[in-house]
């Protein structure tokens, strides 16, 4: 029984092993990405699975580099991009002391090394096309072209493309990049912490931010037992305010009754100054009328 229960620990230590190094191989690269859905706008993240840093487990001593993180604006609008919040797992003081040996850096590069269209290519989906075939006759001629579709029960899964980073050649100038945050993990949410925000992005607009991490070397905990997801959350804000059109002043029905009164009292006040203006001429002729019959 007790060599049973040996054997049982150390392959539940292995799978741990095993799940840990396949943890560390998280994605290297993940990109967060405005795109149209209707008449609003959705962020979409490419791909779901979390990338390195949102899934620290590096050992004590080691590195881990290459990391790229994209912001890309594929809506046809101009928009505020906004690191919203960083889920550290407060309240669990093991994983807290892990990431506090856990230095990470983040930087921003200078310009991008991908376009918005080859970023966002794996969250477009096209249905197949028909293909077109040509039924012969029976005197061997061509007959009526038709259509055919696709067999919905057989699967054609094409590989989804992938976003490559061209490197820079000889001739190219190196990409410059800004240091935005160089600390302890545990830190990167505080007052002090890691900004992103972005105002008035283009359409088509893409940002890159490198980020790198290391465990030092006094960490002395596994790290495969305190690996668990720290979640990196964007939003997007439209940057700017739609005027709606000005309301005809006939449309609003107190306007309407307003000016009708007052162009009814300027007809009165005209009817008026004119039935005065008649009268006032008929009483001078009547008076020249009785002067002249004096005489």
């Amino acid at each position: 029984m007790k060599r049973f229960t040996s054997r049982l620990l150390t392959a539940v230590s292995l799978l741990c092993l095993l799940g840990g190094s396949a943890a560390a191989q998280e994605n290297d690269q993940r990109a967060y990405v405005l795109m149209n859905q209707g008449e609003a706008g959705v962020t979409l993240s490419t791909p779901e699975e979390p990338a390195f840093w949102e899934y620290p487990q590096i050992p004590a001593g080691q590195r881990r580099v290459g990391g790229i993180l994209r912001l890309v604006n594929n809506g046809d609008k101009a928009a505020n991009m906004v690191l919203s919040e960083i889920s550290l797992p407060y309240g669990n003081d093991e994983v807290l002391a892990y990431l506090g040996h856990l230095n990470i850096t983040v930087a921003e590069r200078e310009r991008a090394t991908a376009s918005a269209e080859e970023i966002a290519a794996p969250l477009t989906t096209t249905a197949p096309e028909p293909t077109v075939t040509t039924a012969p006759t029976a005197d061997g001629a061509a007959g009526e072209e038709t259509a055919t579709e696709a067999d919905p029960t057989e699967e054609t899964q094409a590989p989804p493309p992938e976003t490559t980073v061209p490197t820079a050649s000889a001739d190219e100038e190196p990409i410059t990049e800004k240091l935005l945050y160089d600390g302890p993990y545990s830190r990167i949410a505080d007052a002090d912490g890691l900004k992103i925000e972005i105002k008035d992005m283009k359409p088509g607009e893409v940002r890159e931010y490198v980020i790198t991490m290391q465990c030092d070397f006094t960490y002395e905990g596994d790290v495969s037992m305190v690996a668990t997801p720290v979640p990196w959350e964007f939003s997007a804000t439209s940057s700017y305010l739609v005027t709606p059109p000005r309301p005809s002043l006939w449309e609003d029905p107190l306007v309407a009754v307003l000016l009708c009164a007052a162009g009814a009292l300027i007809v009165v006040i005209v009817a008026v100054v004119i039935v005065r203006a008649v009268l006032a001429k008929k009483r001078r002729n009547g008076e020249s009328i009785d002067g002249r019959h004096g005489k």
